[in-house]
């Protein structure tokens, strides 16, 4: 089971599960910029209902927390981390999540 993290919203849990499914390729993890992630999260399947600044947003949080890397500052490109992973497995405790205010 996966620990509650309050910093956390839905979108947050979409974004990783998505990059999850999308697993890696020749053992190098899937990566993805917010414009191709939000055009498959929001107006492909709907999953959830924000606006493309608002995916970007949580996908920066997210890599500053640990739980997405981000790969390629120029052009923005993140993949998933081992962290993030064993979050997903729900292979974290609570105390192993770093705050915001801890970054």
């Amino acid at each position: 089971m996966r620990p509650r993290v309050p910093w956390m919203n839905e979108v947050d849990t979409a974004i990783l599960e998505y990059f999850a499914e999308l697993g890696a390729v020749d053992g190098s993890r899937v990566s993805l910029a917010p414009t191709p992630l939000y055009v498959n999260l929001v107006q492909r399947m709907g999953v959830v209902d924000v606006q493309p600044n608002t995916l970007s947003r949580r996908m920066s949080r997210l890599a500053a927390m640990g739980f997405l890397e981000k790969i390629d500052e120029k052009r923005g490109y993140y993949c998933l981390t081992e962290m993030g992973e064993a979050f997903l497995a729900g292979e974290l405790d609570a105390e192993d999540i770093p705050r915001p205010e801890d970054n």
